[in-house]
């Protein structure tokens, strides 16, 4: 006689599995409030939060007034337009359209927010697409929300969030849809990210090299779709500024490299993300196996739509082996390999966004497919094993956060001691009928006066012998300049600094002196330091 007994249908085996990954979701709900709440003292502060905010502000004025972002530098204004037009553009036409009055950092927090959101939201869909499951699917979006670096640069008014968001909206057609209004779609997006951030290439090269893996002639035509626009925006840009944009985006970006810089970045990025690295290594050797397995057994190999990465019987050879890669993998390795731009110099931290999000996706829809094909076959132990190591490590990645809360936000959010800082460099800035030299130019910005110089890059264009830095300096020893305004002590010589020259440092520590002797900076509170100097009687 048959077995009797009833067999435990597959989506109620499902439902059991993810049903253990509940406090850990639970838990990371419960972190949500601390980047929310960022978010919201952001929008509430109109001073800036970070040095470039400032400057990203002052292009959109310049565009919102019918000037180029990418003028010549060898004269006065020493500015850098280091990004693709898109975003200043965005938050020139707000300017146009509601011409605030003093609050000019609102329009491009708010893309950076509702950017986020819809991140949040196309990471949910791409992995419910390919799971079903509506708790993994929750667990993606909160895996990259629940990091030291989103929570950092989520209220900046930065082009980030932006150009990430326009390359998921391309990743998502690609990945949802094999029409060819789908792919056009996809390509009007990889060209707004491109022409938000122009290295914001991750994810097109991802679904180039997947559609070339697929089908090389369908690939190879994508590709071609996808140049000619790039290429064609690319030349109309450099013909009306008259070669000063490929200056700027280009040739003044070419940084040198700091391997030590990538190093620390690197160490960062393990230190509150080891769980999840492991993770995602484990997949890959997982995944590994089911191509050594079947070359010993010169057996077949499943197509990546029916596999979870683990071996099976199916086609073999290199080219197969190859196709079976799936789009979340290839966005996988390709974004780890992109994490060599950490070593530029003038990295930091937003470099490591579109990584996170690139492991959040690879690591829950692997933990999807586990969890489907470990409850649908009766004999499946490895899978289930992988399972169970998969969810003790999100446990530990969830333990590790708590460990390390304070520092996971540490990065400080603006109160009423920053706003009163904020007001009495204003007021200063306000008082003086010269020009005024800043490191945070929205003060220039807020009182009327032209922003002069960007201290970081053009220092940085001089170290490289990309810029003379002579006239600028001579402007600082005839005393051009009511005020200066800086973030670090520029008198104390036992200090690293990144954003002037000796030179530069020379001449300032001979004809400028603190505005507060007594107290040498605005340093009350825990924020931003600003030390304000003010021409000194003129030395010989």
């Amino acid at each position: 006689m048959p077995a009797t007994g009833t067999r435990r249908k597959p989506h109620t085996s499902i439902w059991l599995l993810s049903l253990v990954l509940l406090p850990v979701l639970i838990y990371l709900l419960l972190l949500v409030r601390y980047p929310l709440m960022r978010a919201y003292e952001g929008l509430r502060f109109p001073y800036q939060l970070d040095a470039e905010e400032g400057f990203l502000v002052n292009q959109a004025f310049l565009l919102s007034q019918g000037t180029s972002i990418y003028q010549p530098i060898q004269e006065s204004p020493y500015l850098v337009g280091t990004y693709a037009p898109i975003y200043p553009g965005l938050n020139a036409l707000t300017l146009k359209i509601f011409r605030p009055s003093s609050y000019y950092l609102l329009s491009g927090r708010m893309i950076s927010l509702l950017s986020w959101v819809g991140i949040l939201a196309l990471m949910f869909i791409l992995v419910y697409q390919n799971t079903r499951n509506v708790m993994i699917s929750l667990l993606a979006p909160l895996l990259f929300t629940i990091t030291y670096d989103l929570y950092e640069w989520l209220p900046y008014y930065r082009v980030d969030l932006l150009a990430i968001f326009f390359s998921l909206v391309g990743l998502t057609l690609i990945a949802l849809t094999s029409s060819k209004l789908g792919r056009i779609l996809a390509i009007c997006a990889f060209v707004l990210a491109i022409y938000t951030k122009q290295s914001q290439l991750a994810v097109p090269l991802s679904c180039c090299l997947f559609l070339l893996l697929q089908d090389y002639r369908r690939g190879l035509r994508f590709i071609g779709n996808l140049l000619a626009p790039i290429v064609l925006i690319f030349i109309l840009l450099i013909v009306f500024t008259r070669g000063e944009y490929y200056n700027h985006t280009v040739l003044y970006n070419a940084n040198i490299f700091d391997f030590f810089q990538l190093k620390a970045m690197l160490k960062h990025l393990v230190r509150f993300n080891w769980a999840l690295l492991v993770a995602a290594g484990v997949i890959c050797l997982y995944a590994l196996a089911s191509i050594i397995v079947p070359l010993l057994h010169r057996t077949r190999v499943l197509p990546s739509s029916e596999s979870d990465g683990g071996p099976e019987d199916t086609p073999i050879g290199a080219i197969n082996v190859l196709k079976r890669l799936d789009l979340f993998t290839v966005y996988f390795l390709v974004s780890g390999l992109s994490l060599i731009g950490l070593a530029k110099q003038g990295a930091a931290t937003n470099y490591l966004l579109e990584p996170h999000i690139a492991i959040s996706l690879f690591l829950c829809i692997r933990l999807g497919n586990f969890i489907t094909r470990a409850a649908s076959q009766a004999a499946a132990p490895g899978r289930l094993m992988m399972y169970v190591l998969l969810v003790a490590l999100l446990y530990m990645h969830a333990i590790n956060l708590h460990q390390k809360r304070p520092i996971l936000f540490y990065p400080h959010n603006p109160d009423l001691t920053d706003m009163n800082k904020a007001s009495v460099v204003l007021n200063a800035v306000q008082e003086q009928t010269g020009d005024v030299l800043s490191e945070f130019p929205i003060f220039n910005i807020m009182a009327g006066k032209q922003v002069l110089f960007h201290p970081f890059i053009m220092s940085q264009l001089a170290r490289e012998g990309k810029w003379n830095q002579a006239p600028f300096v001579r402007d600082i020893r005839e005393q051009r300049f009511d005020v200066v305004i800086t973030t670090q002590d520029i008198m104390n010589p036992q200090q690293f600094f990144s954003r002037y020259t000796p030179e530069m440092l020379e001449a300032l520590r001979r004809f400028y002196q603190p505005c507060f002797p007594e107290h040498k900076a605005l340093d009350f509170g825990r924020g931003t330091l600003y030390y304000l100097y003010i021409p000194g009687e003129k030395a010989e």
